[in-house]
């Protein structure tokens, strides 16, 4: 069998599965496999796939068919332009918390100053790693998962980051002393009775410690708003991602706290409120 007849098959056991872009996800997997680049396949269409290869990537495609993730599979996913590697120990980063990055990002360079900024349950780093790369900002990341911390140490590394970046591994603020510009959060927010009705890709593969949120989906944005301020300089922002749905409460939340200030909901590409900023006001 050729690669061209080899994609064939994956691209129908994907559709008959119901993965979306089964054909764009076949040519990753036998990319993988053969450790070459999309361009490269197309120039290679007409090779005879070895044993090896074919069995190996007939496993791949089963695991996917089966919804494993593609990112677990491949180990990495794409951010703002960067590569981070995943695994099942932390969220895959979406493309909608690129734009929390480039609202911090904004408000680092109008500071042009020493910049300190805190990455609260930092996953991947993606945020933090990806705002250590494209600012001077000087960083931390912090997560209370031990494996998420090696994680974002690693794709500190491979982002060539690391001297820019302090990692702790911490249950939010519990470790953390010191004071910061801007605090960046995507903390978990799903509702617990809601995790059951998540795609299989996020229930079955992703953690739960990192999704979940508790009753009412609020219980980490709680705990932050009431502890960031303290860890806040003059002058300092404060960016939470959230849910869909979750803006006019962080709102109330956020302006019930009192010790906040130009708080605002940010939507993302899709016009979904996605983020809540606000400045350090007076106590």
């Amino acid at each position: 069998m050729n690669l061209r007849e080899l994609i064939k098959v994956g691209t129908k056991i994907l559709s008959n599965a119901g993965i979306d872009n089964s054909k764009n996800e076949s040519k990753m997997l036998l990319c993988h496999v053969k450790g070459i680049t999309n361009s490269e396949l197309f120039l290679k269409w007409d090779e005879e796939a070895c044993e090896d290869v074919e069995g190996e990537f007939l496993k791949l495609i089963n695991e996917r068919k089966n919804r494993r993730p593609i990112q677990h599979i491949l180990k990495t996913q794409e951010f703002m332009g960067m590569e981070f590697y995943v695994d099942e120990n932390v969220l895959i980063p979406r493309r909608e918390t690129e734009e929390i990055v480039e609202i911090a990002i904004d408000i680092i360079k109008k500071k042009n100053e020493d910049v300190h900024v805190l990455d609260l349950c930092t996953g991947s780093g993606a945020i933090g790693v990806s705002v250590a790369k494209l600012t001077n900002a000087k960083v931390t990341c912090s997560d209370i998962s031990k494996d998420a911390m090696m994680i974002a140490k690693q794709n500190g590394k491979r982002n060539f980051v690391s001297d820019k970046i302090a990692y702790i591994n911490s249950d939010l603020f519990e470790k953390i002393s010191k004071s910061f510009d801007v605090i960046i959060s995507n903390p978990p927010y799903i509702e617990s009775i809601e995790i059951g009705k998540l795609q299989s890709e996020v229930k079955d593969f992703e953690p739960i410690m990192a999704l979940d949120g508790g009753e009412d989906g609020l219980c980490f944005y709680r705990r932050i708003v009431k502890d960031s301020y303290e860890h806040l300089n003059d002058g300092g922002f404060i960016l939470l991602e959230i849910g869909y749905d979750q803006g006019k409460e962080l709102i109330e939340m956020m302006i019930s706290d009192g010790r906040y200030t130009n708080i605002k909901v940010v939507k993302d590409f899709s016009k979904n409120d996605r983020i809540v900023v606000a400045e350090k006001g007076e106590a």
